[in-house]
């Protein structure tokens, strides 16, 4: 595909007009969220897949919001302030793309519509806007793995446990808890499969100029660097799936010696018992699992 530097108008319409939206990728698909039609702020949404084409109505904010703010981190993305005809708010909300839900989250400290989001590693950072009297130069951040306003606290570097080496892609989180460091894989292997997906696009759909030897030179070596970075994100993925593998491993182990089972599934069997002894250690063992075999799966399409 030659590089023509110019807009297409190719892109399905969406299925309802929009101004003052908000938008967030997750992988290959676009999200839309609320805006105004014209006459009244909207809480619907819908997604645009970027491989077919077509846009999906999803779920519905809770909340009708034009001028809102949005950012994506791993599968799920966050919507801040906005308006909703009568009143600016610092309410926030999560959306889950692999449940089609959405949550309410910890209030901003300031009203704000018509600002500015952006995500960093795993977390959110608001800035200016409106608050319904003022324009507003004040900026706030908000930790996805806490739910929380971020605090002052320190940052370290998830290792990988086979190598003992910071695993190779890796993004900071702020404590050890095998959820945090779950999400902090969740959020790399998502990057990581957006790189994949998009690299492969881009080489199956290149066509080689044969008859211009500098272009087809050109587009080779494109063609090469793209191809480069497939296979890096690929390797990183595949690091974070080693460790996810091993944190795996030593949540078993360590359970399964604290209550005396042999097998996961005996555990699982216990804790699901009415005199089950911890219901947080379940929930942690099955998060544990379904991780592992999420990514697991994950790479399986990666490589075939």
């Amino acid at each position: 595909m030659s590089d023509t530097h110019e807009w297409a108008t190719t892109v399905s319409n969406m299925s309802s007009k929009r101004s003052y939206l908000a938008a967030a990728a997750v992988g290959n698909k676009i999200y839309v969220m609320g805006g105004h039609d014209g006459s009244s702020c909207s809480s619907t949404c819908e997604v645009y897949d970027t491989t077919t084409n077509a846009w999906t109505s999803i779920a519905n904010m809770t909340t009708k919001r034009a001028g809102l703010a949005a950012a994506a981190v791993g599968s799920k993305i966050y919507v801040m302030g906005g308006y909703d005809g009568s009143s600016y708010f610092n309410t926030c909300e999560v959306y889950d793309t692999t449940t089609n839900a959405w949550t309410s989250i910890s209030n901003m400290t300031t009203k704000r519509g018509n600002l500015a989001a952006t995500a960093v590693g795993s977390k959110i950072y608001v800035i200016g806007g409106f608050d319904g009297s003022s324009r507003l130069n004040t900026c706030e951040v908000f930790d996805t793995f806490t739910n929380q306003p971020a605090a002052g606290s320190h940052t370290s570097t998830y290792v990988d446990p086979l190598t003992n080496q910071p695993a190779a892609g890796s993004i900071p989180i702020e404590t050890s808890t095998f959820e945090e460091a779950a999400a902090a894989i969740r959020l790399l292997a998502d990057g990581l499969l957006g790189t994949v997906i998009q690299a492969d696009a881009t080489l199956r759909s290149t066509v080689i100029d044969k008859h211009d030897p500098q272009a087809a030179e050109r587009q080779m070596e494109a063609v090469t660097e793209t191809a480069e970075k497939r296979d890096a994100a690929a390797q990183s993925l595949l690091a974070g799936l080693r460790s996810v593998d091993a944190m795996r491993d030593a949540i078993v182990s360590r359970l399964t010696q604290t209550f005396r089972v042999p097998t996961v599934d005996d555990l699982l069997t216990l804790f699901k018992s009415k005199d089950g002894p911890c219901a947080a250690a379940q929930s942690e063992l099955t998060e544990a699992r379904n991780e592992f075999e999420r990514l697991d799966q994950a790479l399986f399409e990666v490589q075939y």
